[in-house]
């Protein structure tokens, strides 16, 4: 096994619609509460998370031989990020983590650019910076599309709600973009040969 991410392009493609079905299904098991309790049903939002990263991601780590390490680390942070909600509750009961009047401030653009070179510095890759920023700006993003308040701009007072079309939108254009990347760089290579 190699120690990069190489994925051919149906197979990307694959999981790029399994993921952007997911955030649907998602939000609508958020929306129905379908574990018939809200602090369960809340454990539904680190699956859309994860499948976000990995939408974004998984492309472009592909096309540019990203390794797995900085992949799995990437990918380990689009859930990891909401540890935060636990730390400003004072709690490590869910039902404190989920009633919050807004997010924390670690859902900053600002502490996503610190921690992505804090990340990058500790692993001494540059790579990991870019991954982990996109990662949390992802995460970030899906969250002031949905409800509450993220302190996307802290810390400015500034409040921003994304309509989720558009960070949907947007983020499958970079997944999809990716895609065309990863496999004009397939064809390439297969061409060389």
């Amino acid at each position: 096994m190699t120690d990069t991410v190489r994925v051919n392009t149906l197979p990307l493609a694959i999981v790029i619609a399994v993921c952007f079905i997911l955030q649907f299904v998602v939000d609508s098991g958020l929306r129905n509460n379908w574990l018939g309790r809200r602090d369960l049903t809340s454990l539904l939002d680190p699956v859309a998370h994860f499948s976000l990263a990995v939408l974004v991601l998984l492309p472009w780590a592909s096309a540019f031989n990203v390794s797995w390490k900085n992949l799995l680390i990437g990918l380990a942070t689009s859930v990891m990020i909401d540890l935060d909600h636990f730390v400003a509750a004072g709690s490590l009961s869910l039902n404190d983590a989920i009633t919050l009047s807004a997010r924390p401030i670690a859902h900053s653009i600002l502490f996503s650019i610190f921690a992505s070179v804090g990340l990058g510095c500790l692993f001494r890759s540059r790579t990991l910076v870019w991954v982990v920023l996109v990662v949390l700006i992802s995460h970030i993003s899906r969250d002031a599309s949905g409800g509450g308040t993220t302190p996307l701009f802290w810390p400015a007072d500034f409040v921003m709600r994304i309509p989720p079309v558009v960070h949907l939108g947007f983020w499958l254009m970079v997944s999809v973009s990716g895609l065309w990347v990863n496999s004009t760089r397939e064809r390439d290579s297969a061409q060389v040969l």
